[in-house]
């Protein structure tokens, strides 16, 4: 079965594929943007492939401060997202464009 960009984003392990990401605050995320009329399921998993191509985009894996090989691990706080995905107004264009920005910190 063929697997779309954001299927091998979530299932990377950090062995066989690098990193491996672990996606915190995603379930709270994913609860806030259903609970919310304005945001839905499917603009939260927009939201997902736009933090996912934002991170491809600035190649968070090949910093040189990680080393050769990448990190095995990356992780993705997504708690002002979800946040944003429970208050935000009457429209879905309001998710949909909300200004999102991608920093690495690496913690050896």
């Amino acid at each position: 079965m063929p697997s779309g960009p954001l299927t091998r984003w979530l299932i990377a392990d950090g062995i066989s594929q690098r990193p491996g990401y672990v996606l915190c605050d995603a379930p709270e995320l994913l609860r806030n943007a259903k609970g919310n009329p304005a945001v839905g399921l499917v603009e939260a998993l927009k939201a997902l492939v736009r933090v996912q191509d934002m991170m491809q985009a600035a190649d968070l894996y090949m910093l040189p401060s990680f080393g050769s090989g990448g990190p095995v691990k990356a992780y993705v706080h997504l708690r002002e997202l979800a946040l944003l995905a429970k208050e935000v107004g009457v429209s879905t264009q309001d998710f949909a464009t909300v200004e999102m920005k991608v920093t690495a910190d690496d913690h050896g």
